[in-house]
Protein backbone atom coordinates (compact mmCIF):
# COMPACT_ATOMS: atom_id res chain seq x y z
CA UNK A 1 0.00 0.00 0.00
CA UNK A 2 2.86 2.39 0.86
CA UNK A 3 4.42 1.84 -2.61
CA UNK A 4 1.09 2.68 -4.27
CA UNK A 5 0.85 5.93 -2.28
CA UNK A 6 4.36 6.86 -3.40
CA UNK A 7 3.41 6.21 -7.01
CA UNK A 8 0.38 8.47 -6.64
CA UNK A 9 2.56 11.23 -5.15
CA UNK A 10 5.14 10.76 -7.98
CA UNK A 11 8.12 11.24 -5.69
CA UNK A 12 10.09 9.41 -3.07
CA UNK A 13 11.63 10.75 0.07
CA UNK A 14 10.24 13.41 2.36
CA UNK A 15 9.49 13.03 6.07
CA UNK A 16 8.76 9.48 7.23
CA UNK A 17 6.68 9.72 10.40
CA UNK A 18 7.12 6.00 11.13
CA UNK A 19 10.75 6.74 12.15
CA UNK A 20 11.13 9.64 14.57
CA UNK A 21 13.65 10.97 17.07
CA UNK A 22 13.32 13.20 20.12
CA UNK A 23 15.24 16.38 20.93
CA UNK A 24 15.31 18.48 24.11
CA UNK A 25 16.75 21.89 24.87
CA UNK A 26 16.87 23.81 28.16
CA UNK A 27 15.95 27.47 27.75
CA UNK A 28 17.24 29.08 30.88
CA UNK A 29 16.36 27.59 34.25
CA UNK A 30 12.58 27.69 33.78
CA UNK A 31 11.84 26.08 30.40
CA UNK A 32 12.53 22.81 28.63
CA UNK A 33 11.68 22.57 24.94
CA UNK A 34 11.09 18.99 23.74
CA UNK A 35 9.85 17.82 20.36
CA UNK A 36 9.78 14.74 18.18
CA UNK A 37 10.57 14.87 14.44
CA UNK A 38 10.83 12.43 11.55
CA UNK A 39 14.36 11.22 10.78
CA UNK A 40 16.19 13.54 8.36
CA UNK A 41 16.36 12.44 4.75
CA UNK A 42 19.17 12.01 3.74
CA UNK A 43 20.60 11.43 7.21
CA UNK A 44 22.62 14.32 8.62
CA UNK A 45 25.88 13.50 10.38
CA UNK A 46 25.64 14.26 14.11
CA UNK A 47 27.41 17.39 15.24
CA UNK A 48 28.11 19.08 18.53
CA UNK A 49 25.22 21.19 19.71
CA UNK A 50 24.33 23.44 22.59
CA UNK A 51 21.73 21.90 24.89
CA UNK A 52 21.63 24.52 27.67
CA UNK A 53 20.84 28.12 26.77
CA UNK A 54 21.48 30.34 29.83
CA UNK A 55 19.05 33.08 28.86
CA UNK A 56 19.03 34.58 32.36
CA UNK A 57 22.73 35.54 32.14
CA UNK A 58 23.23 39.21 31.39
CA UNK A 59 23.97 39.85 27.68
CA UNK A 60 24.16 36.11 26.84
CA UNK A 61 21.73 36.52 23.95
CA UNK A 62 23.53 39.59 22.57
CA UNK A 63 26.95 37.88 22.80
CA UNK A 64 25.80 34.73 20.94
CA UNK A 65 23.37 36.20 18.42
CA UNK A 66 23.45 35.72 14.62
CA UNK A 67 21.78 38.02 12.13
CA UNK A 68 20.06 37.63 8.78
CA UNK A 69 18.44 40.85 7.55
CA UNK A 70 16.24 42.11 10.42
CA UNK A 71 16.30 38.85 12.38
CA UNK A 72 18.66 38.53 15.30
CA UNK A 73 18.45 34.97 16.55
CA UNK A 74 20.15 31.99 18.13
CA UNK A 75 19.74 28.75 16.17
CA UNK A 76 18.34 25.80 18.13
CA UNK A 77 17.71 22.99 15.68
CA UNK A 78 17.48 22.40 11.94
CA UNK A 79 16.10 19.46 9.99
CA UNK A 80 15.89 18.74 6.24
CA UNK A 81 13.84 16.35 4.15
CA UNK A 82 14.40 15.99 0.40
CA UNK A 83 11.99 14.87 -2.29
CA UNK A 84 13.36 12.93 -5.30
CA UNK A 85 11.66 11.80 -8.51
CA UNK A 86 10.59 8.14 -8.63
CA UNK A 87 13.00 7.40 -11.47
CA UNK A 88 16.42 9.02 -11.36
CA UNK A 89 17.57 10.44 -14.69
CA UNK A 90 20.69 12.47 -15.54
CA UNK A 91 20.53 16.20 -14.82
CA UNK A 92 17.47 15.77 -12.63
CA UNK A 93 18.06 16.08 -8.92
CA UNK A 94 15.69 16.58 -6.06
CA UNK A 95 12.25 17.98 -6.70
CA UNK A 96 12.38 20.08 -3.59
CA UNK A 97 13.09 20.08 0.08
CA UNK A 98 11.36 20.75 3.34
CA UNK A 99 13.41 22.59 5.94
CA UNK A 100 12.62 23.27 9.59
CA UNK A 101 14.69 25.82 11.52
CA UNK A 102 13.89 26.38 15.18
CA UNK A 103 15.40 29.60 16.52
CA UNK A 104 15.34 31.81 19.62
CA UNK A 105 14.67 35.49 19.14
CA UNK A 106 13.75 38.58 21.12
CA UNK A 107 10.93 41.07 20.73
CA UNK A 108 12.09 44.68 20.50
CA UNK A 109 12.25 46.29 23.95
CA UNK A 110 10.08 49.18 22.69
CA UNK A 111 7.14 46.78 22.22
CA UNK A 112 4.93 45.64 25.11
CA UNK A 113 5.47 42.06 26.30
CA UNK A 114 2.98 39.76 24.52
CA UNK A 115 0.67 37.76 26.79
CA UNK A 116 -1.05 35.54 24.17
CA UNK A 117 -0.08 33.79 20.95
CA UNK A 118 -2.10 36.36 18.96
CA UNK A 119 -0.22 39.24 20.63
CA UNK A 120 3.11 37.52 19.92
CA UNK A 121 2.15 37.07 16.26
CA UNK A 122 1.14 40.72 16.01
CA UNK A 123 4.40 41.84 17.69
CA UNK A 124 6.45 39.78 15.20
CA UNK A 125 4.44 41.18 12.28
CA UNK A 126 4.86 44.76 13.54
CA UNK A 127 8.61 44.23 13.96
CA UNK A 128 8.88 42.80 10.42
CA UNK A 129 6.77 45.55 8.83
CA UNK A 130 8.54 48.29 10.79
CA UNK A 131 11.89 47.08 9.44
CA UNK A 132 11.15 46.30 5.79
CA UNK A 133 8.64 49.13 5.32
CA UNK A 134 10.82 51.69 7.09
CA UNK A 135 11.01 55.09 5.35
CA UNK A 136 14.77 54.96 5.97
CA UNK A 137 16.73 52.73 3.59
CA UNK A 138 19.84 51.15 5.10
CA UNK A 139 21.95 48.05 5.60
CA UNK A 140 20.60 44.51 6.00
CA UNK A 141 17.55 45.26 3.80
CA UNK A 142 16.29 48.07 6.06
CA UNK A 143 13.44 49.78 4.18
CA UNK A 144 13.81 47.46 1.18
CA UNK A 145 10.04 47.46 0.51
CA UNK A 146 9.96 51.26 0.28
CA UNK A 147 13.11 51.75 -1.79
CA UNK A 148 12.39 52.92 -5.32
CA UNK A 149 14.37 51.09 -7.96
CA UNK A 150 15.68 53.01 -10.94
CA UNK A 151 15.51 51.12 -14.23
Amino acid sequence: MHAILKLLRRYRGGPDFSRTYAESYYLGEQYKLSFQLPVCNPPKPPRAKIVNYPLEQANWFENNVRQIAHSKYIPLHEAYWYFWPLIQTPFRGEQGDLRLNLILGKIETSQPTPKTAAELGQALLDQYNGYYNSPTVGDYALGSNTKLSMR
